[in-house]
């Protein structure tokens, strides 16, 4: 599993100068049938309900229209690290300055 996200991230960083337009095809054409398989396998593998591994393929599995989501758009990313990293000053101060004034 963790091979096959290491080469959906791998295509992004060879998409990351192209334009919108190219990388939405080259997207269609390279991650599609990544992902495809990604399903493939959650789907064929079993796993104990309660176990981290089974959590995490059941929220995989529920989350999947979400996952697709980037292929829809070649303007969209395939994570949200940019918006994380844009509140992360603020989760930061605010453990900062949790006893601040008291």
């Amino acid at each position: 599993m963790l091979a096959i996200v290491a080469k959906l991230y791998k295509v992004e960083h060879s998409a990351r100068e192209k334009s919108a337009a190219a990388r939405l095809s080259l997207r269609e054409e390279q991650s599609r049938p990544l992902l495809n398989d990604l399903k493939t396998w959650l789907d064929a593998e079993v796993f104990l309900p309660k176990s981290v591994s089974g959590k995490a393929a059941t929220y995989t599995l529920n989350q999947w229209a979400a996952l697709n989501r980037y292929l829809e758009d070649g303007n969209l990313s395939i994570d949200n690290n940019a918006s994380e990293r844009a509140m992360r000053p603020v989760a930061i101060g605010r453990k900062n300055w949790m006893f601040v004034g008291s």
